[in-house]
């Protein structure tokens, strides 16, 4: 599975709204074959904070653990929010 943070928006702040963005896809998590491996693609996507993520990202670590994975971090927002992430709340995230 691929979640594109994109559909979310550009900007992805505040800890309701990463709960509420998680929330609306979690109906879809009762289609995944146990095992298969779910892809967080942060492509196109301008600025992300740290509360937004743990949120978001928390959640899914702890259903998914190590089939969670992260592709095209690429912009300064999201590898500091998720550095300060990890570092904080002791988590490592896959990056793909």
């Amino acid at each position: 599975m691929i979640i594109e943070l994109l559909k979310f928006g550009e900007d992805l702040h505040g800890r309701p709204e990463g709960k509420e963005a998680y929330d609306s896809i979690a109906p879809r998590f009762v289609e995944l074959a146990d095992g298969e491996k779910v892809f967080i693609d942060f492509k196109g996507v301008s600025s992300v904070s740290t509360s937004w993520l743990d949120e978001f990202l928390s959640a899914l670590q702890k259903k998914f653990g190590e089939h969670l994975f992260l592709r095209n971090v690429t912009n300064l927002s999201a590898k500091l929010s998720l550095d300060t992430l990890q570092e904080i709340g002791g988590r490592k995230f896959q990056r793909e």
